[in-house]
């Protein structure tokens, strides 16, 4: 079988600190590419590389995370988003996922195994896409 590229994982969330310790978080796993970002304009312009997986914060300064959503789904309808915050708000979290996300996560002493809950989840999905796709391409009938 051929090689797989990596299950990317994009962060963006502009709190340095939080971004930072999800970076270190989601680098343990080596089966994971993980790329942070503070800026929603950057982290968008980086969206080009299309990743399986991004983690969005709700609330940024220029746009909130619904917005970024909804720029990712049209760019990249197959892109997972995982929206993380600090929002306990239910309105939200339901806004966000009518609006597609794979899961809405709250900043609390849970949101890492939740995290690694839902990553797991987005890469069985992709690594069965994968193999889908590469058993079925017509050159290898």
């Amino acid at each position: 079988m051929k090689n797989f590229k990596p299950f990317t994982v994009y962060i963006l969330d502009d709190d340095q600190w939080y971004g930072t310790m999800l970076h270190y978080f989601l680098s343990l796993n080596p089966e994971f590419k993980v790329k942070r970002f503070e800026d929603p304009l950057v982290f968008l312009e980086a969206m080009k590389e299309t990743p399986e997986a991004v983690t969005l914060d709700y609330s940024m300064p220029g746009m909130n995370g619904i917005e970024v959503m909804e720029k990712i789904k049209t760019k990249n309808p197959e892109t997972e988003v995982i929206m993380i915050s600090s929002q306990e708000d239910i309105n939200i979290a339901i806004q966000s996922m009518k609006k597609g996300a794979w899961d809405y996560i709250v900043k609390n002493q849970n949101a890492n195994d939740n995290l690694r809950n839902s990553l797991k989840q987005i890469r069985n999905k992709w690594q069965i896409k994968v193999q889908s796709d590469y058993f079925s391409d017509p050159l290898l009938s």
